[in-house]
């Protein structure tokens, strides 16, 4: 939700996420990570202006969007919301079949091993988001999803349409997948990866920590890297150890996270590491 008068935005009080507009059953802002809940304003808290908006491309705003565009199409929205009532599922699969030209519009759980034989043209909005995520293996995921969810057009003897919506049509990892397949594209990650030096080619270890700030997650971590051995030694044993770096969404629901990575190109090395380090880790006062 957002204030065209002074940019103000639906912000979680609790996480480092912005809250998202509900109509149905009820209009209201809910936070996706902790449930946190508040009624839609009528007017901004910041400025007193009547002008907010409801920004971005939900399921359910995809759904008002396409009714305007297609009166005379059911339109079957498939997600969270509409699933997660006993029986959902079977309602939804009978809405389907009495509606042989329907527009479903769904999160991913639309491609995981649901058969809609009827379905001839997919079309994927923001697909490339996940190639541009802090996680190395999103892309993977992203790249894996694109196909599965691609599966979806042209079942049986149908002929299938699938159309992809990108702000980065140039995106290397994209063509490849589209150009070439995803049997190249796990060539050329897997080859990145090697370069990185990141997993398959290295052993890694996330260590979260959850606290009452990030001051007192970072002394903690601090306290813990100084239980590990000598870098000299550390390096010897082919162990690299990153820095202490807040994790993608740094606060969830009134709880601080922290995060080092331990990557090693010996699973044996590593986890010899981990078992001495672990249990003086554990000895030190909680946060």
């Amino acid at each position: 939700l957002l204030c065209d008068a002074c940019g103000w935005q639906a912000d979680c009080p609790r996480c480092d996420a912005h809250l998202t507009v509900h109509f149905t059953p009820m209009p209201l802002l809910k936070c996706h990570h902790c449930d946190w809940q508040n009624p839609i304003p009528k007017t901004c808290p910041d400025c007193g202006s009547v002008n907010l908006d409801p920004v971005g491309m939900g399921t359910a705003r995809m759904v008002e969007g396409l009714s305007v565009l297609f009166p005379d199409t059911a339109i079957i929205q498939i997600d969270r919301d509409t699933t997660k009532r006993k029986g959902s599922w079977e309602k939804l699969y009978e809405q389907i079949d009495n509606n042989p030209k329907a527009i479903l519009v769904g999160t991913q759980m639309v491609a995981k091993g649901h058969h809609f034989p009827n379905v001839t043209l997919v079309a994927m909005p923001n697909a490339d988001r996940g190639f541009l995520s802090a996680d190395f293996r999103s892309p993977e995921h992203t790249a894996q999803l694109i196909v599965q969810v691609a599966g979806r057009a042209g079942r049986a003897d149908k002929t299938g349409h699938v159309l992809i919506q990108t702000l980065q049509p140039e995106n290397p990892a994209l063509l490849t997948l589209v150009r070439h397949g995803y049997q190249t594209f796990a060539e050329q990650t897997l080859q990145d990866r090697r370069i990185l030096g990141l997993p398959p080619f290295s052993h890694a270890c996330l260590v979260r920590v959850e606290g009452k700030s990030l001051a007192n997650n970072q002394a903690f971590l601090q306290q813990a890297l100084a239980l590990l051995p000598h870098r000299v030694t550390l390096t010897e044993m082919g162990v690299a150890v990153s820095g202490i770096v807040d994790a993608p969404m740094a606060k969830k629901n009134s709880r601080f996270h922290s995060q080092v990575l331990i990557l090693s190109k010996n699973r044996t090395a590593l986890h010899g590491l981990l078992d001495s380090w672990w249990e003086q880790a554990l000895d030190l006062p909680a946060v």
